[in-house]
């Protein structure tokens, strides 16, 4: 079977409402309701095209393994981790420091790797405090991208341009980079960059400059783990929600 990497949430699709549905949370001021945590609850919306962990506890810098068991090729799968803040800092469903954020010799966010055909592994960072739970989810999405670059070899402060030629405004279009290394397997770590003090390091990759045909990966000249990458593209539904319809325009932030 060919490589297919199916890494995208189709907005507006059904998978997004079946994870918006599985989302449900309350945050009130500085409050934060728990959502329903029951691993029977988590075992009753598996399949044979979508599992979830459920909202799961995680301990700081430890591996957390999780079985999915969807036995099929890695490539085909799309993964999705958020995290749960459960005190009272107002940080809620988040994905601060997803990806990894050192800073002074601290640790901070979490990432996935070591994806296989049953498995996936959670990290979380030893001094990490906004992901106190985690939910990964993987699911084999229903139609192939419209744009899949395949595992392509990128080099250590390298940059590669992908054309997508899909011909679409930048802002209608849904992007997906993974990772493939020897040591992480298939992973999330370093997403959109990493920097480490002492002495100074740039690791992991970001992908950036999404035109209507092109899109570029950048992998930073430190980097150990990011061997291979992989990107799609996809021109989904049109949102329930999209920031740049109700703002009229880019929203400013500082």
């Amino acid at each position: 079977m060919s490589e297919r990497t199916h890494l995208w949430i189709t907005v507006g699709g059904l998978v997004l409402v079946a994870l918006l549905l599985l989302a449900s949370n309350a945050v009130a001021g500085n409050m934060v309701e728990l959502p329903d945590t029951h691993p029977e609850d988590a075992i009753a919306l598996q399949s044979n095209s979508f599992w979830t962990s459920g909202w799961m506890d995680i301990a700081t810098g430890t591996a957390r393994p999780f079985t999915h068991n969807l036995g099929g090729n890695p490539d085909d799968y799309a993964v999705e981790l958020w995290f749960l803040d459960t005190d009272a800092s107002g940080i809620g469903i988040n994905r601060r420091n997803y990806g990894g954020l050192e800073v002074n010799g601290s640790w901070h966010g979490a990432h996935w790797q070591e994806l296989t055909a049953n498995t996936v592994k959670v990290y979380c960072h030893s001094d990490d405090v906004v992901a106190d739970r985690i939910r990964i989810q993987v699911w084999i999405p229903p139609t192939s991208p419209d744009y899949d670059s395949e595992w392509m070899p990128i080099n250590p402060g390298q940059t590669i341009t992908f054309t997508h030629n899909l011909d679409i405004t930048a802002t209608d279009l849904t992007v997906s980079l993974w990772f493939r290394g020897v040591t992480r397997g298939i992973h999330h770590f370093g997403y959109g960059g990493l920097a480490v003090d002492g002495p100074q390091k740039m690791l992991g990759a970001h992908w950036h400059n999404l035109t209507d045909n092109t899109v570029q990966v950048t992998r930073h000249p430190d980097d150990t783990d990011v061997e291979q990458v992989r990107v799609v593209v996809v021109h989904g539904d049109p949102p329930d929600y999209d920031s740049l319809v109700a703002f009229g325009g880019w929203k400013s932030i500082h």
